[in-house]
């Protein structure tokens, strides 16, 4: 049956229904407050994936949104992220800090056992902390830790080298917490990619074949109670086209990705219904700072110059999003600048910038260039994004205009990830092989400030998600400095002052934030909530409320 579900869905075409919908808002599907009602058991969901995903061990999650998500239904976190983007406690019972900020002391919920049925204990914590050291992934920042203590096996004190401002959110609500029973005896995690995962969540990841499926299986000794999906079965499909049919056709009860705006009033109707709101998920222009001519600040700064985001939030998002900042951080977050939040097109800018640059069009063919230089690039993106393909051609028309030429190169989720971010590679200095890039980054880069380090710190160890190869002293002295503060306001002054150098410096440039809209089948569930710049694939929802 299921091989049937996935050759009926990937032969697909896009269904287009030219139908109006009453709804011009964003629904999000929540339980109405201070009533309760009996939840029935759902037998299995069917919900499409288009991100390919492999095995889900913390090693082997690919992407943030789904894959982070597929992950933590198998994997628990200490702390959870609430719908607003807030944590709360999970595997936690309640967290605390002591008044110098250097001791994190943890409680954990009592009877919390892995799928095999071993205890979760404070050893777990302890040992997941010094093995994802040990093994690192840039997701997890865990250098700050100096050690974790175990006094009891339902406490865990984290002792840290230096005050973290952020450390609730991560690492409590974001490292997955691994069996020590299972992982002690792999010297390789990476290597682990076939091996079917155990882990403490609410679902037992029982299936997996590349490329085709992911099948869950509800844990029904979870100490959060036993979800109210006995089963979801995830097929993967490869492109966003066949997967919105596949909802519409009820091949698939809800879907990984996102509707763009034009779609939307097609599927808020017929049993079917959307929920999404202002996103976080970011697309962003890199440029690779150790390439020329884009080592050079002042032709960065050209380039973003040269880019109206105006045009590709009314044209590729139809106004669902909100434009990117010079300062890297989105405008709504209470850390951001505002002398650094308006990106506009400025063509007479990007021209005088690259006529001191030295770069001329001499044979009048609408392309600057230098001696044998020729402002000729391919700007790589990803084709399973029509969003992101259509602002990358906006872009190159835009760029045009400066006397910059792009060629648009739309490439599968794997060969671009490849050119621009091969094998997760750390470092400062990109490994991959682009020059400049649309390149996307989950809503975690705009909740938690302290990403602001690691996207940029020139640190090999701290500057875990430098992908664009930026270096400068005084911004990682900054960055330093902001994650030791504890009070906001002064944490603000120096997120604040970071901002300052990026829009300078322009190591990369934000674009743009779609709207997120998210459609699924109301009969199959009707649970799902958004959450705030992520999507609604999320554990939260799948359990009965207490």
């Amino acid at each position: 049956m299921r091989r049937k579900l996935l050759a009926l869905v990937l032969g697909m075409g896009l269904v287009v229904a030219g139908c109006a919908s009453d709804d011009d808002g964003d629904d999000n599907a929540q339980p109405t407050p201070g009533v309760t009602t009996t939840i029935p058991q759902i037998p299995t969901l069917r919900f499409a994936n288009t991100s390919a995903e492999k095995n889900l061990t913390p090693w082997t999650q690919g992407s943030g949104y789904p894959g982070y998500y597929m992950m933590t239904l198998v994997y628990d976190t200490l702390a959870w992220i609430n719908p607003d983007g807030k944590p709360e406690p999970w595997l936690a019972k309640e967290y605390s800090a002591d008044p110098t900020g250097l001791r994190w002391t943890v409680k954990l919920h009592e009877g919390v056992t892995f799928h095999d049925g071993r205890p979760l204990t404070s050893a777990d914590v302890k040992f997941t902390v010094e093995y994802l050291t040990k093994n690192a992934r840039p997701r997890w920042i865990l250098t700050n830790i100096d050690r974790v203590e175990t006094p009891d096996p339902l406490t865990a004190v984290f002792v840290l080298k230096e005050p973290k401002a952020s450390f609730v959110l991560n690492p409590l609500a974001d490292l997955p917490i691994i069996p020590q029973h299972i992982w002690s005896s792999i010297e390789k995690p990476l290597d682990q990619t076939t091996q079917l995962p155990i882990g403490s969540g609410p679902y037992r990841l029982v299936e997996y074949v590349e490329n085709q499926v992911h099948r869950f299986q509800a844990n029904p000794g979870y100490f959060k109670g036993k979800p109210i999906v006995d089963e979801i079965v995830m097929p993967y499909i490869a492109t966003t086209q066949a997967a919105f049919t596949a909802v519409q056709s009820g091949q698939a009860d809800a879907v990984s990705v996102s509707l763009t705006p034009e779609l939307k009033a097609q599927f808020n109707q017929g049993g079917l219904k959307t929920a999404g709101g202002s996103g976080y998920r970011g697309w962003y222009l890199y440029m690779n700072n150790g390439r020329a001519p884009f080592d050079k600040a002042e032709f960065r700064q050209a380039m973003a110059a040269a880019v109206n985001n105006d045009d590709i939030v009314a044209t590729a998002l139809l106004g669902a999003g909100a434009t990117g900042s010079p300062g890297f951080a989105h405008r709504s977050t209470p850390w951001s600048n505002p002398a650094t939040r308006e990106g506009r097109l400025d063509l007479n800018k990007a021209r005088s910038l690259l006529d001191g640059l030295g770069y001329r069009d001499t044979n009048n063919d609408g392309v600057r260039e230098m001696g044998t230089t020729k402002l000729e690039f391919d700007l790589v993106v990803r084709n399973n994004d029509p969003v992101a393909v259509r602002a990358a051609e906006l872009i190159s028309q835009s760029v045009a205009m400066a006397g910059v030429k792009l060629n648009v190169a739309a490439l599968d989720q794997t060969t671009a990830g490849a050119r621009t971010w091969p094998d997760y590679a750390i470092g400062a200095t990109p490994k991959g092989d682009y020059t400049i890039a649309l390149f996307s980054w989950a809503a975690a880069v705009q909740q938690d400030p302290d990403f602001l380090r690691s996207m940029f710190h020139s640190s090999t160890t701290l500057g875990t998600l430098n992908r664009a190869g930026y270096k400068n002293t005084q911004y990682d002295d900054l960055a330093d400095q902001q994650t030791k503060a504890v009070d906001d306001a002064t944490r603000n002054r120096i997120l604040g002052q970071m901002q300052d150098i990026l829009a300078k410096d322009m190591p990369a440039y934000a674009l743009f934030y779609p709207d997120d809209i998210f459609p699924y089948k109301v009969s199959a569930f009707d649970r799902w909530v958004y959450y705030k710049g992520v999507g609604i694939l999320n554990k939260a929802p799948l359990l009965a409320p207490k």
